[in-house]
């Protein structure tokens, strides 16, 4: 009887051991499961460099900061991220516009929240000079201002028509892209909230500014309309890197047209072709284009890159000389050999090629 009891004890003791056995991996799987869950919470929300603006309000509690990223998709938990921040005593978040990341670790954000790194409301950026339309709305949408189409619509649809500038220009011609050869190229400082037409405007008005009206009279003199000489500027832009030359390169095509030659600017043909080339083809000289100053006489239907003000004043203020051809020297200074004979122009070109080898 004894023993009977003494077995009984014995195994309530293995039942009692063996609950509690089981009761501590339970506890175990729990506490394991529960770390990974605050582990994985806290870990960054994506493998994505992608900037994302985030607005705090004044008077946003942790709380109501971890559920503004939450909700953003900066982080993937809002509860782990306020207890995390109250265990790190991290409290102290400012309130602010920012750029915040989903793949920054949840350290380096409570850096920053507290810190306080504001985002900018002004951006800068510049327009080289000879840039075409096509250039300029590609460097745009590169960093976030705006969209290729929303610039090209805000070129063709936009209403500028209060800027002197833009009532020289003739509204008939057959012209690629809108307004090409007056986005005046400069650095330029522009708002957050500032639209494609925005950025046309401040553009337009730069060259209004900056191009002086008494110009104007010059090209009375010479019987010259000033979109006439835009186009002989944005030529000059495309064809010479070299300010002295810029008059000079400007008379050239002057003289040509005066003698009824075609004008032969390699730079015409490039602007209408998807992509530059370093060298034209013959081939490349029959495109059938108005733009194509080997085929057709005349100027262009209109300007093939925004000049700068140096190429504006060479084309309305040429040098007087009787130069008909040019070609560069192929010497490294970007400078040209320049000809009243084509004979002459032929010696010059096989001079550059023997530079050049």
């Amino acid at each position: 009887m004894e023993q009977e009891k003494s077995l009984s004890k014995q195994q309530k003791k293995r039942k009692i051991f063996k609950v509690i056995g089981i009761l501590f991996l339970i506890g175990l799987v729990l506490v394991s499961s529960l770390a990974v869950y605050i582990f994985h919470s806290l870990e960054p929300y994506k493998n994505d460099t992608k900037e994302i603006e985030i607005s705090i309000p004044l008077n946003s509690t942790v709380m109501d900061i971890a559920k503004i990223l939450k909700s953003k998709g900066v982080i993937r938990n809002a509860k782990t991220f306020y207890y995390y921040a109250r265990y790190k005593n991290q409290t102290d978040l400012k309130a602010g516009e920012y750029t915040l990341s989903p793949s920054t670790d949840i350290d380096t954000l409570l850096e920053q929240l507290k810190q306080g790194k504001i985002i900018e409301n002004e951006y800068t950026f510049t327009i080289p000079e000879g840039y075409t339309v096509r250039q300029i709305a590609a460097l745009l949408e590169e960093k976030g201002f705006t969209t290729k189409q929303k610039f090209l619509d805000a070129l063709e649809n936009g209403n500028y028509s209060d800027i002197w500038l833009v009532k020289k220009i003739p509204t008939d011609k057959g012209v690629k892209f809108p307004l090409e050869g007056l986005l005046f190229p400069k650095t330029y400082t522009i708002k957050k909230d500032d639209t494609a037409e925005d950025i046309v405007r401040m553009m337009l008005e730069q060259g209004a500014k900056e191009i002086p009206k008494e110009w104007m009279t010059e090209l009375q003199k010479r019987k010259m309309s000033f979109y006439d000489a835009l186009i002989i500027a944005s030529i000059v832009e495309r064809e010479t890197i070299v300010d002295a030359e810029r008059a000079k390169v400007a008379a050239v095509y002057y003289n040509r047209l005066n003698k009824g030659m075609k004008l032969q600017a390699d730079a015409t043909i490039q602007y209408v072709m998807d992509k530059q080339k370093d060298r034209l083809l013959y081939s490349d000289l029959d495109l059938e284009t108005k733009y194509n100053t080997y085929k057709y006489e005349g100027l262009p239907p209109g300007p093939i890159s925004n000049p700068g003000l140096s190429s504006i004043k060479a084309a309305i203020f040429p040098e007087t000389h009787d130069y008909l051809f040019y070609v560069t020297k192929k010497d490294g200074s970007g400078e040209h050999h320049f000809s009243k004979s084509f004979e002459q122009h032929e010696h010059y070109i096989r001079l550059s090629k023997k530079v050049s080898n």
